[in-house]
């Protein structure tokens, strides 16, 4: 079992001296021009290669964390890999009996013979129209978007968080004023993430990620102070609580180490919320340096409320199939995906892991083993953007580089769609599936795809036959109307919200 890294709800406190914080163990940068970093201005400053690279011989300070016992899927001798441009993916899609789900230490990694296809750019796709989309936020660039359980829609841009109560046109909308982020407009990074001197520069905090829960409450990420749980009244839209996640000795009573968290637990890329889950419902909260839980969402759950952080590490060495990448644990998780039995799948740059939550009773620790782990895209790292499990446990998994991918339930044997054939380009940002079992894929610049699993059909959207821009930046299904299906697209000039066939 990993030790108990935890975290704690801080009250709402004015900005620490982050600068103040000793040296960092490792260090990583290019963020300025990785996309995964999302919506930040980066402009003059100077980074050492997006890497996570240690100084000197000191071990990674989380290697004591290394879960035993963990599982880790790769292919045998170099038999499956992405698609090969002779062929369409499912052609090569291995049967369960090419794949074998082994432990960490008996593991060999296969031979790369060849290399994988280039991430190729775009594929024209004949688009359907979309009738009846309307658009919230016109000219807005829209981070993310989510529903709560009223029937309320949230969304973040940079700098404001948006809820429109039901049937209201007009949002109310929050940002540092009322408390969100600890107040905070900027924050210093430790070397950690930069490799200017600590507390000699500052970034801004902006707002990445949302998740409605219960009605009026949502869960919103951001970069510099990691999240918030924000509950209002829906008819007023006044504040009626606010929790700032943050780590304290609450989570982590070693100083030294105490320190460290404070440095790699600052930013959030993703959120879910599973209002059934542990400890009277969590949030679990994807971020720059693995994922973490916020517990209580929908009552005081008499327990640590935030708990921080989980890392998967996969391999061997620590490390998944892609060549002469020294080290790869859990960071960036942009995927997070809730089982129908409440597991959470988690994926980040170079996998896709299993925890379990829900399955294993009402109180279960955050600090378990995981279940599983995969390496989904062979040989090159996975840059996993967006998950999403369908009603029969299945996931699909949707990466900045590497198109589609789906790992079938119980099996877990892939089945993978590019740019070759099916998807208008690799580099996609979001996928989500409906309650008709209908795959909705967001890509970069192209538009939208949807992929009917029953008929093996797609269909393609674009700004020129119903959305609001090409350019979508994440995709949410309403997890909780059971009335109709509703597909919100958050885009770079406003949220498209669909609710026809």
């Amino acid at each position: 079992m990993m030790p108990a890294c935890s975290g704690g709800v801080a009250p709402m406190a004015p900005p620490a001296d982050l600068g103040s914080l000793p040296g960092a163990d490792l260090a990583f940068g290019d963020l300025a021009t990785d996309p995964a970093h999302g919506p930040l201005d980066f402009s003059g400053v100077s980074f050492d290669g997006y890497s996570e690279t240690m100084h000197g011989s000191d071990p990674h300070p989380d290697a004591s964390n290394l879960v035993d016992g963990g599982k880790y899927l790769l292919p045998d001798g170099g038999t499956f890999r992405l698609p090969d441009l002779a062929q369409p993916p499912n052609d090569l899609t291995p049967t369960a009996s090419d794949l074998a789900v082994s432990d960490l230490s008996a593991q060999v990694m296969p031979d790369m013979t060849t290399a994988p296809p280039p991430d190729l750019a775009t594929t024209t796709h004949a688009p359907s129209p979309l009738p009846g989309v309307t658009v919230l936020l016109h000219g807005l660039v829209i981070n993310d978007v989510s529903s709560d359980q009223g029937g309320g829609v949230w969304a973040v841009t940079n700098s404001t968080v948006y809820y429109f109560p039901p049937g209201k046109s007009t949002p109310y909308t929050y940002d540092q004023k009322n408390g969100l982020a600890r107040g905070w407009y900027t924050w210093q990074p430790d070397t950690y993430y930069s490799d200017a001197p600590a507390g000699t520069v500052s970034w801004p905090v902006t707002f990445t990620s949302v998740a409605g829960a219960l009605s009026g409450e949502a869960v919103i990420g951001n970069v510099g102070a990691i999240a918030d749980r924000l509950q209002v009244d829906p008819a007023t839209g006044s504040v009626v609580r606010l929790d700032n996640l943050a780590v304290t000795s609450a989570q982590q009573p070693d100083p030294t180490e105490l320190a460290e968290q404070q440095k790699r637990v600052v930013a959030t890329h993703k959120v879910i919320v599973d209002l059934n889950g542990v400890f009277s419902g969590t949030a679990y909260v994807g971020g720059w340096h693995g994922f973490t839980a916020f517990h209580g969402v929908t009552n005081d759950c008499g327990c640590l409320a935030f708990e921080e952080h989980q890392h998967y590490f996969g391999g061997p060495s620590g490390c998944d199939s892609t060549p002469n990448d020294p080290s790869c644990f859990d960071g960036d998780v942009q995927g997070l995906a809730i089982t129908p039995t409440g597991d959470v799948w988690a994926g980040d740059r170079h996998f896709v892991q299993l925890l379990p939550q829900r399955s294993k009773g009402a109180t279960t620790d955050f600090f378990v083993d995981f279940a599983a782990g995969f390496d989904v895209f062979p040989y090159v790292k996975d840059e996993v953007s967006a998950l999403s499990v369908d009603a029969q446990g299945g996931l699909y998994v949707a990466s900045n580089g590497n198109g589609l991918a789906y790992l079938a339930p119980g099996t877990y044997a892939p089945s993978y769609w590019s740019s070759l054939n099916t998807l208008p380009q690799d580099r996609l940002s979001g996928v989500a599936v409906d309650r008709a079992g209908d795959v909705w894929i967001a890509t970069q610049i192209d538009g939208v795809a949807r992929y009917r699993p029953s008929t093996g059909t797609w269909t393609y959207y674009r700004q020129s036959t119903g959305l609001p821009s090409d350019h979508v930046r994440a995709l949410y299904v309403d997890q909780y109307s059971s009335a109709q299906r509703t597909v919100y697209f958050a885009t770079d000039v406003g949220i498209g919200v669909y609710t026809g066939p």
